[in-house]
């Protein structure tokens, strides 16, 4: 139970002086038998035993990119898990659409689905407007940033018919979204943790990303820049996971993964799916 989340563990001791704090991580620590033998000691492992499972269960989650496929793995798990959830979506429910997470269902179907999932909460808006950001994140513990822009027809990147402040545009979803959200989460006395899923290939000169780039309107060069907001957020903690080639596919599991600190370095291009990066 006390590595639930740190927020937990530091809720089990909040307030406490340093004999205190001492006493309290004695109690969440496994103990022989033998130390169960006064009620007094009994009566204080079930308060705290109590007061963490409070607390795991009144946290929060905040969800963008809602029916994307690594967004809808993300709302079930946090379902499943008892987490109440509020997701961000651009249109309102549609009682009348079936609900569906086939591989062809319509945004819409998948948006039914997840809405009758226990503890979610669907809050209309879109990422790309900072009072929407606002609105989502209340009362929030953390923000799951799995937004991304529409594929662009080729020839609409490649001669730059959409402009730059379009609500589908690139650097709207991925530079202009992630800065709401950081601002929304200041201006939360809540939310104060956000995990960024962007994606391989933001190292500027890669071929990978100058393809991407002509043809998804600077896709790659607005994440990178989304990323850059982020780590200068002094104030906000956060998480960048940069997958490589997600799938819905099973995948040789004997392949061997990596972590590089702050994006620096280089990686191969591993694929993984949805649900592996979604827990």
């Amino acid at each position: 139970l006390a590595r639930v989340s740190p927020r937990v563990r530091r809720a089990a001791v909040a307030g406490c002086g340093a004999g205190q704090y001492s006493q309290r991580l004695q109690l969440l620590r496994p103990k022989p038998p033998s130390s169960f033998a006064t009620s007094q000691g009994m009566m204080a492992r079930l308060m705290l035993y109590f007061a963490i499972l409070y607390n795991a269960s009144a946290m929060r989650v905040a969800v963008t990119g809602t029916t994307g496929r690594l967004g809808r793995e993300a709302v079930q798990i946090l379902a499943a898990k008892g987490i109440e959830t509020r997701c961000l979506l651009r249109h309102a429910i549609d009682p009348s659409v079936r609900p569906s997470l086939e591989k062809d269902a319509s945004s819409a179907e998948v948006a039914r689905f997840l809405s009758v999932l226990p503890s979610v909460t669907m809050v209309e808006g879109d990422a790309t407007s900072e009072k929407s950001c606002i609105d989502l994140l209340k009362g929030c513990d953390a923000v799951l940033a799995l937004h991304g822009p529409v594929r662009p027809p080729p020839l609409q990147s490649l001669f730059r018919r959409l402009p730059e402040k379009d609500p589908l545009h690139s650097k709207s979803v991925n530079y202009e979204a992630v800065k709401n959200l950081i601002n929304a989460a200041r201006k939360s006395d809540t939310c104060k943790r956000i995990v960024r899923v962007t994606g391989k290939g933001e190292e500027p000169y890669s071929f990978f990303t100058v393809l991407i780039n002509m043809l998804g309107n600077m896709a790659k060069a607005w994440n990178y820049e989304g990323e850059e907001l982020l780590r200068g957020a002094d104030d906000i903690d956060y998480t960048i996971v940069r997958p490589g080639v997600m799938t819905n596919e099973s995948i040789d599991t004997s392949n061997r993964y990596a972590l590089e600190d702050n994006g620096q370095g280089h990686l191969p291009v591993t694929a993984v799916t949805y649900s592996q990066i979604a827990r």
